[in-house]
């Protein structure tokens, strides 16, 4: 009888412990997802400025969404060098309709991805290409 009282206190002490454990990486992962992320500053001459186009095909219509008859869309961002913007404010790291779709979509796996709107970046929107360079075409 005391035998079976140890283990019975052993297995909840274990139980206890788990729980704790996992309401500890629960919480980690909250605050790190909260936390701001800068990414890497880019080196170079030129500064990095994006720019973004949705792409709307009207004779084809789009299979992959819960609308049917919707034309296929494709949307796009492209970053290219630029003329430095000193007073130009940095882009986010996604625009916000990109953000909110992808929450609606990712659910309870959001807790271990940082909110994109807490990612510092260091291109801008729409700058203007470089005058030394305006004559080249660069392709990604």
């Amino acid at each position: 009888m005391k035998l079976l009282k140890l283990v019975l206190k052993f297995i909840a002490f274990i139980f206890l412990a788990i729980l704790a454990g996992l309401g500890l990486f629960l919480a980690a992962l909250w605050v790190e997802n909260k936390s701001t992320l800068t990414l890497p500053a880019p080196t170079g001459n030129f500064a990095v400025s994006r720019v973004l186009y949705d792409w709307v095909d009207p004779t084809r219509r789009d299979v992959l969404v819960d609308q049917p008859g919707l034309p296929r869309e494709l949307a796009v961002c492209v970053w290219y060098p630029a003329e430095s913007g000193a007073a130009a404010e940095p882009a986010p790291y996604l625009p916000l309709n990109w953000v909110q779709g992808r929450d609606n979509d990712q659910g309870i796996g959001r807790l271990v991805e940082y909110e994109f709107t807490g990612i510092r970046t260091h291109s801008y929107n729409s700058l203007p290409l470089p005058k030394a360079q305006a004559g080249l075409i660069f392709l990604v």
